[in-house]
């Protein structure tokens, strides 16, 4: 068992004495060692910028389809259609509806295939997409997967572009040419 004291935005570990301070104000808390692992690990940072929701522009309006990502949607998802997509972490506690956007990418093959793909990083021991594959396997049952069909294949990246140059998921580490110098500066600090 650890005891720590939580104050805002403010983490320290000390491996002499196996305890772990996180910050938040003037509460004590007894957390143990694979608690305070996962917490951390549950930790995630997000840009909300009404300056870039505002530069969203989209060459076509989006409809979005929605499912649960788990091993019962797959045949709901189409294999005849491209477009974008992204990964929601979505909750409901206290009739408080929250849903933070993780994730952000496109498919120009089709969204069964892409599903699919990510079914099997969430499978695999090992892969070289860390953060994806920790999104995928940490809130089983509230991820969600969004899904838009583009009817014009040269929108696609476009697009896939925008939303994540207006929405910064956490996850996406590539980031379009007109934002990649100030989200590389956010991503070092």
């Amino acid at each position: 068992m650890v005891r720590g004291f939580l104050y805002p935005f403010s983490t320290a570990w000390s491996d002499a004495n196996l305890t772990y301070i996180m910050t938040t104000p003037a509460s004590t808390y007894e957390i143990d060692m694979e608690s305070a692992r996962r917490l951390r690990e549950q930790t995630w940072s997000f840009t909300l910028s009404p300056d870039l929701w505002d530069n969203l522009d989209i060459q076509e309006p989006l409809t979005w389809s929605r499912v649960i990502f788990d091993e019962t949607s797959v045949n709901q998802i189409p294999n005849d259609q491209i477009g974008v997509y992204a990964f929601v972490l979505e909750h409901n506690t206290a009739n408080l509806k929250l849903a933070y956007l993780l994730y952000v990418g496109q498919t120009r093959r089709n969204f069964r295939s892409r599903y699919g793909k990510y079914k099997r990083h969430q499978r695999e021991e090992r892969t070289n997409r860390y953060l994806v594959k920790q999104m995928l396997t940490t809130w089983p049952g509230r991820l969600a997967f969004y899904y838009s069909r583009i009817h014009h294949r040269d929108f696609v990246k476009p697009i896939e572009d925008e939303l994540i140059a207006a929405f910064k998921p956490p996850v996406c580490r590539e980031y379009p040419a007109k934002v990649r110098r100030p989200f590389k500066i956010l991503d070092d600090r």
